[in-house]
């Protein structure tokens, strides 16, 4: 049996949101807790392949994104598996292996929280779309981003973007789609799309506003500048920085688990196609 060392992680306490609809949601702080105490299964996860096999959980495994189970948390990697994805652009083969991985821990009951991140071989979360899929039509092959996105918006379960190097366009709307944020502090996130000549077409123009305020999100969209960490959290854009002395795994993992003690009230609360703001029909 392996024994959860003791924790120590801090969540805010009060919620970080502007807008009335979402004052039903606290993030409760939360330490020292253990495998007993949470009577959920501990998935161990090795770095060496020859132990991965043996000691990972049978059930509906999935691909190599899936790198780690913690406690009923589930962990999903960008790209993984294919490196010559460097930066975790969300191409074709990308979006539908994620998309599946998604399917799948949505689904199996002994997932109960969500965490998506960069692949091991990028230090990016995701700097967006693949550009080498642009055309003149402006088609993309199925599943699309929209696709995938709406896919993890739609997940019933706590769904936490650990963010680490950057998460930019498609990347950070992509994040935007998960219920829970949180970043490395040296974490860059931006829309910048406009340098390109185009506007954010996955969302973020409609779940950046919803989240932090009609100004803030103007300004980013229309500037394309990108704002790091301690920026995005003032701004309500991500719920958490990590801890000095924690990785961002682990402090994700920690934050997913705490987050399943939310009611579905206020999970829903945190879906942003569902929130409201000044101007909307």
């Amino acid at each position: 049996k392996v024994q959860l060392k003791t924790l120590n992680t801090h969540i805010p306490t009060t919620n970080p949101y502007n807008n009335p609809t979402l004052t039903n949601h606290t993030i409760p702080k939360f330490s020292n807790f253990t495998e007993d105490s949470l009577s959920l299964p501990y998935f161990f996860y090795s770095r060496n392949p020859h132990h991965r096999a043996v000691i990972q959980p049978q059930t509906n495994m999935l691909r190599a994104s899936m790198a780690l189970r913690s406690s009923a948390v589930a962990t999903l990697r960008i790209a993984q598996g294919i490196p010559k994805n460097r930066v975790n652009s969300l191409g074709f083969e990308t979006r539908q292996n994620l998309l599946n991985e998604i399917s799948a821990a949505s689904k199996d009951p002994a997932v109960k929280a969500i965490v998506i991140t960069g692949s091991d071989h990028s230090s990016a979360f995701s700097a967006g779309a693949d550009i080498t899929e642009f055309n003149a039509t402006g088609e993309f092959k199925s599943p699309s981003l929209h696709d995938l996105i709406e896919t993890l918006e739609s997940v019933e379960k706590p769904t936490v973007a650990a963010i680490k190097g950057v998460a930019l366009g498609g990347g950070l709307e992509l994040a935007l789609a998960c219920k829970y944020r949180v970043a490395e502090p040296g974490a860059k996130l931006g829309l910048p799309e406009v340098h390109l000549g185009i506007i954010p077409g996955a969302g973020g123009t409609q779940r950046l506003p919803r989240l932090s305020s009609v100004n803030f999100a103007l300004d980013a969209i229309t500037s394309g500048r990108h704002f790091r960490a301690p920026e995005a959290l003032k701004n309500n854009v991500i719920d958490g920085i990590t801890p000095e002395g924690e990785t961002l795994e682990s402090y994700a993992s920690s934050f997913a688990l705490e987050c399943t003690k939310n009611s579905v009230e206020a999970l829903q609360a945190r879906n942003l196609s569902l929130v409201k703001v000044a101007g909307d029909a």
